[in-house]
């Protein structure tokens, strides 16, 4: 789906910043509230230059985006599981996975390659209703694994501390949590995503065993502020 504030799923750096936007100028933000549950610095506003690409989404454009001195944007598309019952099977996709800080669950990048290697030509191009970028082919491979473990893909998008988090959990190949799709910005809320405090992947994480503990969410208290991008998740795992 595409907003009509903002377009999702074609996340791309732009300096520090991520995600094209339209229709939104960001201005006149000091402070924010991040996708990793704390208090942005002082925002800084910068410029660049997008082309359009080929099947027209975008049009060449000068966007403003927010630069943040401590938390910037963010984006992360995941499966969260216990890694050690489906190790062989991880690894026949050339995944990674990196360690989370609680509940014995690790974190496994959706990275190009992943989702190439899970590829199927006749469902890749099918997003699963409410998501922007979850596939029949990676919901069929994630609900064969959670006939071993439970497993729950995860999405976020933030910029400027405005986004989304999406997320499903599954057992036994059936779904066990969700699905959730939540926003923190009245922009970012449509037909699925909600408004809330409590966004999914604090959720899911919940349901996967993670305790806040004295953190300021589930989110923090597993660690996942720890990087801001599916490829650095990446590149941390083994």
């Amino acid at each position: 789906m595409t907003s009509s504030l903002s377009v999702r799923g074609d996340a791309r750096r732009l300096g520090d910043c991520v995600r094209v936007w339209t229709q939104r100028r960001l201005t006149g933000i000091d402070r924010h509230r991040c996708y990793c549950g704390t208090d942005c610095g002082t925002a800084q506003r910068t410029t660049a230059s997008t082309r359009s690409v080929k099947d027209g989404r975008y049009a060449l454009r000068r966007i403003t985006a927010v630069r943040h001195d401590m938390c910037m944007a963010g984006v992360l598309e995941a499966l969260i599981l216990r890694p050690k019952a489906v190790r062989s099977e991880i690894r026949r996709v050339g995944a990674v996975v990196a360690n989370l800080e609680q509940g014995g669950v690790g974190l496994l990048p959706l990275t190009g390659p992943v989702r190439h290697a899970l590829a199927k030509p006749d469902t890749d191009a099918q997003v699963v209703p409410g998501f922007y970028e979850l596939t029949e082919s990676v919901t069929s491979w994630a609900r064969s694994l959670s006939e071993i473990t439970p497993v729950a893909y995860v999405h976020l998008e933030f910029h400027g501390g405005t986004g989304f988090h999406a997320a499903i959990g599954w057992v036994g190949g059936a779904i066990a949590w969700g699905p959730r799709f939540t926003c923190n910005h009245p922009a970012e809320a449509d037909e699925y995503y909600e408004l809330t405090e409590d966004l999914a992947i604090n959720g899911v994480l919940r349901w996967l065993g993670v305790h806040r503990g004295v953190a300021v969410d589930e989110f923090a208290a597993a660690g996942l502020a720890r990087f801001r991008w599916t490829d650095e998740w990446a590149a941390a795992g083994t």
